[in-house]
């Protein structure tokens, strides 16, 4: 079952999923200087942008057992102050029946 925030959610196109043009090979005699020029510079972008992604991975990768730590404490952090939050309202509660200004409601 899907949770009504992730239904509200709009889909992200990847780059996995888009429809590329079909590769089409270059004929030998049209492979000049230029040619190889601009695959070179495509090959080394290439390699910088796997790289790039590689590096940020690892950070993720990294954070990951802080930021559940950070979740755990967060997670206690409201219990007890769920908790106080209870304790106060009896508290109210009982004063306000102790002196007489407690309607219905709060009875």
């Amino acid at each position: 079952r899907v949770s009504a925030s992730r239904k509200s959610r709009p889909k992200r196109v990847t780059a996995a999923k888009r429809r590329r043009a079909a590769k089409v090979p270059v004929a030998d005699e049209l492979k000049d200087e230029k040619y190889w020029a601009r695959r070179e510079k495509n090959n080394a972008a290439a390699r910088r942008n796997r790289a790039m992604k590689k590096a940020q991975k690892v950070a993720e990768k990294s954070k990951l057992p802080r930021l559940n730590r950070q979740n755990v404490e967060l997670v206690d952090e409201v219990i007890m102050l769920k908790q106080e939050l209870k304790g106060l309202r009896e508290a109210l509660r009982q004063r306000l029946i102790r002196e007489g200004l407690a309607d219905q409601h709060w009875a």
